[in-house]
């Protein structure tokens, strides 16, 4: 059997410094958010955005994530919190 090799492809060259954004998904995930986020704002390459999707947590998830919107004001990296979103 014949084995089949693509052909080399030429992609797009990327750009000098990639754009980033980060998705976290949350349901009361407040004893874990501020790690998280730690994490997030340590990497080496820093993200565009961070994004944090919550359904409705009962816990302190909101608060947590509001504190580090109001302390991480950069132009660079900033945090949105959704929710109540409907459910089925």
């Amino acid at each position: 059997m014949p084995v089949f090799i693509p052909e080399p492809r030429n992609l797009p060259e990327l750009p000098p410094s990639p754009k980033v954004s980060i998705a976290i998904t949350s349901y009361n995930y407040g004893s874990f958010l501020a790690e998280c986020l730690d994490s997030c704002l340590a990497q080496t390459v820093r993200a565009d955005e961070i994004v944090v999707v919550d359904d409705g947590s009962t816990d302190d998830t909101q608060r947590i994530l509001q504190d580090y919107m109001a302390w991480e004001r950069t132009s660079t990296c900033c945090a949105r919190w959704f929710s109540s979103w409907p459910s089925a």
